[in-house]
């Protein structure tokens, strides 16, 4: 890291409570405040791209009509599993995200409305590894099934 990054940065009008929060997360996941707040900075950045692509400028603030799923380890979905909401599913936080080999690329595609911040996403054969990382953000890991 350069001079010029390591430089500490003083934001005014934080929500104490919310830093003693991002503070208490970083002591329990064994990372820094800097971490913590980088990983919430590119969350929220990422939602707000997400929301800008698939809604109207006048709209771009409002959040949108989703479910969410946020703050799992490990999660297998099924094409029963999307079908069953009745809204698009955000996947958000998750180490491991798979889709199940049953996920046909219209369902993935119609029902997935963004995968934001996993470590790994492991896909079938049947799903576009190109569509479905056009619904990804902040992901470090996008492989088939069979791939190591």
């Amino acid at each position: 890291m350069s001079e010029p990054q390591k430089r500490p940065i003083s934001v005014r009008g934080i929500d104490r409570s919310l830093y003693d929060e991002a503070l208490k997360l970083a002591h329990q996941t064994g990372r820094t405040i800097g971490e913590v707040i980088n990983e919430a900075l590119k969350l929220l950045i990422a939602f707000y791209e997400g929301v800008s692509e698939t809604v109207s400028l006048e709209d771009k603030y409002k959040p949108p009509n989703v479910t969410e799923i946020t703050g799992i380890d490990e999660l297998t979905v099924s094409k029963e599993d999307l079908e069953s909401e009745n809204r698009p599913v955000l996947f958000k936080n998750i180490k491991r995200l798979r889709f199940s080999e049953n996920v046909p690329q219209d369902t993935f595609s119609s029902k997935v409305y963004l995968i934001v911040v996993c470590d790994e996403v492991v896909i079938p054969h049947t799903l576009s590894k190109l569509e479905v990382a056009k619904k990804c953000r902040f992901v470090k890991k996008l492989r088939y099934e069979d791939e190591d």
